[in-house]
């Protein structure tokens, strides 16, 4: 299982913001893109990675999703394979504190967020993690 821990604002401690689509494919393998929506670029998926990666016009890193098929941990704190709540509770006893709504929290300042479609259900386990630059959502 691949592990990553996210490094605020820069991405995994393994991947990068800005990094190009081609050095990262070489580097991680076995990939599929597919196109979302009406987006210009393809997102390319390493599913044996866990990573869903997205780039920019110019093929530089913008946007990583990490799946429950990898590990990934911020400041120590483990944010898959455990109830939603569970993980929100540790984050808090470490004074992080997020933005929660109907899917899940966004810690907008260390550029990360949880996704939970039930955050309500007090057994549900986090679905997912993206992992995003500062300023990302006012582009």
């Amino acid at each position: 299982m691949a592990r990553y821990t996210i490094t605020p604002n820069e991405g995994l401690d393994s991947v990068r913001f800005g990094e190009p689509r081609t050095g990262l494919r070489e580097r991680l393998g076995s990939f599929t893109s597919f196109r979302r929506g009406d987006s210009e670029s393809p997102t390319d998926q390493f599913p044996e990675k866990g990573l869903l990666l997205s780039f920019n016009q110019d093929d530089s890193l913008e946007l990583i999703e990490v799946t429950p098929e990898a590990q990934v941990t911020y400041q120590g704190i483990t944010l898959f394979g455990r109830p939603y709540r569970h993980v929100l509770g540790d984050l808090r006893e470490h004074g992080i504190e997020g933005t929660e709504d109907d899917q899940g929290v966004e810690f907008t300042d260390l550029g990360f967020a949880l996704f939970n479609p039930a955050p309500d259900d007090p057994e549900e386990e986090v679905h997912g993690v993206s992992v995003f630059p500062r300023d990302y959502y006012s582009m």
